[in-house]
């Protein structure tokens, strides 16, 4: 029966090919007026889930499915307008960070040390930490492209920006797949009850919330 908890061969590998089509396609059929493009709502996480962390991490990877869906959009049509490409910027330069401080110092540490050898996670945690440290320069590329001209109307995007995104997008598809279909798998087995209270205070904590 442990052994059944263990990450089977090849899992990630099945992962990163299912998870290209993972994200919500976002098709041209809401228009204003004018036929533009309508940006699907990004709402906000109740804080409450914060005292269920590892739910908060899941709910959190819907909404940035949403956001990767909105930045390839934008990679598509070469352009964003300024209300949507400010939208984004601010969800990768706040919520992003926090999402990666709550993984990098309470969640992956404490998986890392109740983890059993035969769930086979070393290898796994090890690209899921790789990865954070490769999209830094990513997001930091992408936040400097939505920035500029803030006084015009629209953003347009460089064909190397373009696809840089894309392969942003796709990666990071890939990685919470990765996340949902084996991270936290193993993590509501494995993490005791004062484990996740240990996350849910780190969390709150980050968030400036002491309840």
């Amino acid at each position: 029966m442990v052994r059944q908890l263990g990450v089977p061969a090849g899992l990630v590998e099945q992962l990163a090919m299912t998870s290209r089509n993972a994200s919500p396609r976002i098709h041209n059929t809401s228009h204003d007026g004018d036929g533009g493009w309508f940006m699907p709502t990004i709402e906000k996480i109740p804080v409450a889930l914060l005292n269920e962390p590892l739910e908060y991490i899941f709910a959190y990877h819907f909404h940035q499915r949403v956001v990767l869906a909105t930045l390839q959009h934008f990679a598509e049509e070469a352009s964003a307008s300024r209300a949507d490409a400010d939208t984004i910027k601010a969800f990768l330069t706040h919520d992003l960070v926090l999402h990666h401080a709550d993984e990098d110092d309470d969640l992956f540490p404490l998986v890392r040390l109740r983890a059993l050898p035969e769930d086979g996670l070393g290898t796994v945690l090890a690209r899921l930490d790789d990865d954070h440290r490769r999209d830094e320069t990513r997001v930091e590329e992408i936040v400097r492209a939505l920035t500029r001209r803030t006084e015009e109307c629209s953003v347009r995007l460089s064909k190397g920006v373009c696809e840089m995104i894309q392969s942003y997008v796709t990666d990071k598809n890939h990685h919470s797949a990765v996340e949902n279909g084996v991270l936290l798998a193993i993590a509501r087995i494995r993490l005791a009850r004062k484990d996740l209270k240990a996350i849910s205070r780190g969390m709150k904590a980050r968030r400036g919330l002491t309840h």
